[in-house]
């Protein structure tokens, strides 16, 4: 199993306890085998694990700085995971 898989699971077992929602940020994304278990604990849990490069991070930051507001990009994110999120 990958360090990152481990990760990945380490964070679903905490988001499992007692959060729904759960942001991970990293500097360049998840790897395919971390998408994969982020899409598991969506089907199987019902728990949100969204994951931002430091980039799209620091794009929300300055957008806040210049008056727009976080919540619209995080619910596009999250309407997007959704969408692709298979049976």
């Amino acid at each position: 199993m990958s360090n990152m898989r481990r990760k990945m699971d380490f964070t679903a077992g905490i988001s499992f306890a007692g959060f729904y929602r759960t942001i991970i940020i990293s500097p360049y994304g998840c790897s395919g085998a971390a998408k994969r278990v982020i899409s598991g604990a969506m089907r199987e849990h019902g728990k949100l694990i969204l994951s931002l490069t430091t980039t799209e991070l620091a794009d929300v930051l300055m957008g806040m700085d210049q008056g727009s507001d976080p919540n619209a990009y995080l619910f596009d994110r999250v309407d997007e995971f959704l969408i692709g999120l298979g049976r």
